[in-house]
């Protein structure tokens, strides 16, 4: 298991209320997660959908995107 950094831990948190708050609006809204390389984004982004799962109890589909620049 990877322990998160306080940094990480904060842009998790940030993260999953972002995500849930669009996921309670009708709006078709789009969130995007951007960090400094090497920050761990891919970490960050697992956790947040793991707590998520975790704590909504709902059927999710995940689409990740990552455009190589």
């Amino acid at each position: 298991m990877i322990e998160l950094r306080d940094y990480q831990k904060k842009a998790v948190e940030s993260l999953k209320a972002k995500v849930q708050n669009v996921l309670n609006t009708p709006d078709n809204e789009v969130v995007i997660f951007q960090s400094p390389t090497g920050s761990g984004k891919t970490v960050m982004v697992s956790e947040m959908l793991k707590q998520l799962v975790k704590e909504n109890h709902k059927k999710y589909s995940f689409v990740w995107v990552s455009v190589r620049m």
